[in-house]
């Protein structure tokens, strides 16, 4: 198998978020499978965190090995499927989080009445930091549909002086009205506010705030590391936000879709005109299990 490990991201690229539902195509899971079935690593490197990625893998019946690993919060949590257990968990610095505190202010003042901000934090919970806008609560129930979570996780509505007393935050997620016009420009103005944190894209209107080390194809090279040893010619990457492109760096090819941002494409090494999903499905029988049959038919 000239592939022996895929690494993809979810939302956006195994899954469609198709008007109020999220997708991800029986076809793509068949392809996903029997890449897993020839012997192939996988690996989800995703932005939510972890327990989505396990309820996502159970309820879509992907068939994951005990040597598998889940990437999740941009590559902030490393979670082993076979111990069952997370083996990295990395948090905002907590004595960043009053600086973090003013950022959100800065950012809620500019952007007022087109923005929500919300965090993962400790045992479960999702802080929503709550505004007085008008539409305050049609974000929030917004996002709430979007994560797709409520079952695992417990939204909580904080002031943004309760902020003091949270802990150990994986991460905070700037969820923005409308679709993000620049998102370059946007990412380089966010970095001159705050330079103690870095600022990902992560959807077409979503930008994260992480832990400075905190990156998909750092975390892909720890598992390749200690675990895999996987040369970088057999490994392929699938995504289509910035959250992507240290996975990009990491792979020695790359696939996104047509309708990714133009700074992403221009990083990978493979664009595909399929949607999200099917996008997968086809660059997986193009280019991966095609040449797995013909190692197996030499054999």
């Amino acid at each position: 198998m000239n592939y022996k490990w895929i690494i993809s991201d979810l939302d956006g690229t195994i899954i469609h978020h198709k008007g109020n539902e999220n997708i991800i195509y029986k076809e793509v899971i068949e392809s996903i499978n029997s890449f897993i079935a020839e012997g192939g690593l996988f690996t989800i490197a995703t932005g939510r965190h972890y327990k989505d990625v396990i309820t996502i893998i159970e309820n879509n019946k992907i068939n994951f090995k005990d040597n598998f690993f889940i990437l999740g919060m941009n590559g902030g949590q490393i979670y082993s499927w076979g111990e069952k257990k997370l083996i990295i968990n990395k948090c905002l610095p907590n004595e960043k989080l009053k600086d973090i505190k003013v950022t959100i202010n800065e950012l809620h003042n500019q952007y007022r009445n087109k923005l929500l901000v919300f965090g993962y934090g400790e045992n479960e919970k999702i802080y929503i930091i709550k505004d007085d806008t008008e539409n305050f609560i049609k974000l929030k129930n917004e996002i709430i549909k979007y994560e797709n979570n409520e079952k695992t996780f417990e939204y909580k509505e904080i002031s943004l002086d309760e902020l003091d007393g949270i802990k150990n935050i994986n991460k905070f997620c700037l969820a923005f009205k409308d679709l993000i016009d620049d998102p370059v420009k946007l990412l380089e103005d966010l970095s001159k506010i705050n330079e103690e944190v870095v600022f990902i894209q992560t959807g077409p209107n979503f930008i994260e705030i992480m832990p400075v080390d905190v990156d998909k194809g750092n975390s892909s090279k720890y598992i390749n590391d200690n675990f895999y040893k996987v040369p970088l010619e057999e490994i392929i990457a699938f995504g289509d936000s910035g959250n992507d492109i240290g996975l990009f760096k990491f792979s020695s090819k790359s696939v996104t879709r047509s309708c990714a941002p133009e700074y992403v494409k221009k990083e990978a090494t493979c664009t595909y005109d399929d949607g999200p999903s099917m996008f997968v499905k086809s660059a997986i029988e193009s280019c991966v299990l095609p040449k797995a049959k013909e190692k197996n038919n030499e054999q």
